[in-house]
């Protein structure tokens, strides 16, 4: 787990005037968009990867990185040696289900043994 990564794409449309991010947007959604982002992130929530087209402004760009990471996961501690991860108010537990695919996949190629 540790050199895995977690990306995720959004999008900044505008509907009615005002500009919303929608996250894993559509291919008409991203034809339609103002911009397109793709971030992506290590097991250690670092930033790796930002590529960004379109017109948007660095507020913009801020509200789409903090939508990336919410979406991606959020961590609580729960003492000091564990961490506890939950799904993040933006959406689905990236890390938590590639951890889940890993480990079933494991057991079903060690299933064998």
């Amino acid at each position: 787990m540790a050199a895995t990564l977690t990306s995720t794409s959004l999008a900044i449309v505008s509907e009615d005037g005002h500009r919303r991010i929608v996250s894993n947007p559509t291919t008409r959604q991203i034809e339609q968009s103002q911009s397109f982002h793709v971030l992506a992130f290590t097991s250690q929530n670092q930033l790796i990867l930002a590529e960004s087209e379109g017109v948007f402004n660095l507020k913009e760009w801020d509200n789409v990185y903090r939508a990336a990471q919410k979406q991606r996961c959020t961590t609580t501690a729960t003492d000091d040696t564990d961490t506890f991860m939950h799904e993040g108010p933006g959406g689905a537990d990236l890390k938590r289900f590639i951890r889940s695919t890993i480990e079933q996949k494991t057991a079903s190629d060690l299933y064998w043994k």
